[in-house]
């Protein structure tokens, strides 16, 4: 057992636990007390970040809210060639300095051989960072309207940047049998 002077006094500073400022709610909890140090400022290794890749029924960007309704990765179908009504591919990207200038976005639905089922979907896309934030979010939504699969399997939703693959959604296609209804 720890002698009554390892724990932390109610009245004690604020000390690092966690690399999060944490003052005890209560005495009883037992904490080692680090020393306090200064953390080197935050970077980040990777160009732009994809926080949320998605595959759903519907998607929207309501002033810069990303707002998802209904995900899947899975099409059940009784036939083939099995056509999915309506859909959407909802993408947030987080910007940084290192992402300033003209990107090129690639949206690709990939099947088992590797063909690309969908039609070019290619935007050109020019990041500017205002001077007073640190990162800046986009929200993209692609609305995909009769969507045709001929036979079942595993496929990918893959999004390029630059023609280097920084996102990739699953999706299979099963075959279900009418009469094995619930």
């Amino acid at each position: 057992m720890r002698s009554a002077a390892a724990r932390p006094a109610e009245d004690s500073e604020p000390y690092l636990f966690a690399q999060v400022f944490y003052r005890p709610p209560m005495p009883i909890v037992h904490r080692f007390k680090l020393p306090l140090v200064e953390l080197p400022p935050l970077t980040y290794p990777w160009p732009m970040e994809v926080q949320v890749a998605v595959l759903c029924d519907s998607a929207a960007d309501y002033r810069g809210k990303l707002c998802v309704l209904g995900t899947f990765d899975t099409i059940s179908t009784t036939q083939l060639p099995a056509v999915h009504p309506h859909c959407s591919i909802a993408f947030r990207l987080i910007f940084r300095d290192e992402d300033c200038g003209e990107s090129a976005l690639r949206i690709r639905l990939i099947d088992e051989d590797g063909s690309n089922i969908l039609p070019n979907i290619e935007a050109r896309m020019q990041v500017h960072l205002p001077p007073d934030v640190f990162f800046y979010s986009r929200n993209l939504v692609f609305d995909l309207q009769q969507m045709t699969f001929h036979k079942t399997g595993q496929y990918s939703i893959d999004l390029l940047r630059n023609d280097e693959m920084i996102a990739r959604i699953p999706l299979q296609v099963v075959l279900k049998n009418e009469q094995a209804k619930h």
